[in-house]
């Protein structure tokens, strides 16, 4: 049972500001023109810690924003956001998860150990986390998404995308715009890709399903290499690895006209093995 909890409705709401320590945010869909906006806490009967906290509107944003958790107790704040269509976000937790199933404008996301999970992110998109996982099914903007020992997974992007963590994997979906990719000692795969490629791994595998873009430059020191080749596409290669093996399917073909597509392939690995297949 909740020690303190209130609730407003607002038409005027087009984006959101919250603050919080452990708990949630989720931002959901609702019928109607008016957004519905939930505060629930939990063990924070602490003598003024609940009347500090900011729950208002102001010119249009939601505010939430909670005081710094007191040493003897763990506060555990819920916010529930429910809107009938996109919105601006703005949000910072220290262990809490943010969870959104309706487009999320300019999305600016931090969490410490909390998990982020997003259906589509619109606009310029940063997120960044500790230790927590970054989820987004479809980002339509250019992208940040950074985390220190967590994983990134983005099944659709339509823009640039630049990912980087230190010991978790990374996999993205469809991606046709341009993606960086840097990870320190997890494995990273594309299912597609469409767009310039930089995919770079300390001491994991790298693996491109499908490259259709450019060019693709994929390099690990202690892992394998892996690419797949559409069928007549041609496709200049630099291959390297120094204790390795290399196996390469593409046959011999003409150089392209002046303006036909054409993939620009590099792969470099200092141990593992180099595999460029046909699919």
């Amino acid at each position: 049972m909740s020690d303190y909890a209130d609730e407003l409705r607002d038409a005027s709401i087009d984006r959101v500001r919250i603050e919080i320590g452990a708990g949630v945010v989720e931002i959901a869909p609702v019928d109607g023109d008016e957004t519905h906006a939930f505060l629930e806490v939990l063990h924070g009967s602490g003598e003024g810690w609940v009347e500090d906290i900011t729950f208002r509107v102001v010119g249009g944003e939601l505010v939430v924003d909670t005081p710094k958790q007191s040493l003897r107790r763990s506060q555990e704040v819920r916010v529930r956001v429910e809107t009938p269509g996109p919105i601006g976000a703005r949000i910072k937790t220290g262990s809490g998860d943010v969870v959104a199933t309706v487009p999320l404008t300019e999305p600016r996301l931090s969490t410490g150990s909390g998990d982020i999970r997003l259906d589509r992110a619109d606009g310029t998109t940063t997120v960044g986390t500790g230790s927590g996982d970054i989820r987004i099914a479809h980002t339509t903007g250019p992208a940040r998404l950074n985390t220190g020992s967590g994983e990134i997974e983005v099944s659709r992007t339509d823009a640039l995308v630049a990912a980087s963590t230190g010991s978790g994997d990374v996999r993205i979906g469809d991606a046709a715009g341009p993606v960086t990719i840097k990870v320190g000692s997890g494995d990273i795969s594309i299912e597609r890709v469409l767009g310039h490629s930089v995919a770079t791994s300390g001491s994991g595998d790298v693996r491109v399903d499908r490259a259709e873009g450019p060019s693709v430059r994929a390099e690990t020191a202690r892992g394998d290499v892996q690419v797949g080749v559409p069928e007549g596409l041609p496709t200049y290669l630099d291959l390297k690895t120094v204790t390795g093996t290399i196996r390469c399917d593409l046959e011999p073909g003409e150089q392209p006209a002046e303006g036909d597509p054409s993939l620009l392939l590099r792969a470099r690995t200092v141990s593992g093995d180099i595999t460029v297949v046909r699919v």
